[in-house]
């Protein structure tokens, strides 16, 4: 599990927290503040405005907040869909008691339940993630369950290992020529993004490691025969 802070007042978060999630847009826009504060946490875009899009953030993952002054269902769900066709990682974050809605709305609308995540407030004080067994409510993947944390006035999550993905594939096509193979790897790392290239053998889509600030270690095997290549993670450092 991994604990996650958010806070319009980044005063409030402790030194070198795992994970924390900020406003990229709105009148509490901090996000860049807090890539600066926190440089070894993941770090979590929360937008407000439905208009704001993961491309344009450049990361894979992305929240939208849908509570009262800000996103809502119904502009939600087609915000959901358009960072799905952009190949990011949708985060619905809603109260618990709307997640049933927000699920059944998405549904309709051609995007099941295992094609985003549910970020569920439900103010408990007790560290949890929602889900029937738990609370009664719907599964979700994480789940802020106190605004009171440490004492303060700071909101604690409390997320699955899955919520940050750590690495997505896109296996590529074969090149039609023969031969010996010969690839140089190139890592595009920083805190945000985590895109491996292999130049010479193109993919059909670049290989991401996701988790933001995490070293993973890797393999590459290239064909000498088809040319066909593949990274395989082999652990954190």
């Amino acid at each position: 599990m991994i604990v996650m802070y958010d806070d319009v007042t980044l005063d409030l978060i402790p030194p070198n927290p795992q994970a924390v999630a900020a406003y990229p847009d709105g009148r509490f826009a901090n996000l860049a503040e807090a890539r600066q504060r926190f440089p070894h946490a993941i770090i979590l875009p929360i937008a407000v405005s439905t208009a704001t899009d993961a491309s344009a953030l450049k990361v894979k993952e992305v929240g939208i907040d849908d509570e009262a002054g800000d996103a809502t269902n119904a502009t939600a769900v087609p915000w959901t869909r358009r960072q799905l066709d952009a190949g990011r990682i949708p985060v619905d974050y809603t109260s618990a008691g709307n997640v049933a809605a927000l699920i059944s709305d998405l549904a309709s609308a051609g995007v099941a339940r295992e094609h985003f995540l549910i970020w569920s407030a439900h103010f408990t004080n007790h560290p949890h993630i929602c889900s029937p067994s738990s609370c009664g409510f719907p599964q979700a993947d994480a789940t802020q369950w106190t605004d009171k944390a440490l004492g303060r006035s700071l909101d604690e999550s409390l997320c699955a290992d899955h919520f940050f993905p750590r690495l997505t594939v896109h296996p590529p096509n074969p090149p039609v020529d023969s031969g010996p193979a010969a690839a140089r790897v190139v890592c595009h790392l920083d805190r945000h993004t985590h895109i491996w290239e292999v130049e010479g053998v193109k993919p059909s889509h670049p290989v991401e490691f996701g988790g933001p600030d995490e070293r993973e270690t890797a393999t590459i095997a290239v064909s000498r025969k088809s040319g066909h290549w593949s990274i395989r993670t082999t652990g954190r450092e």
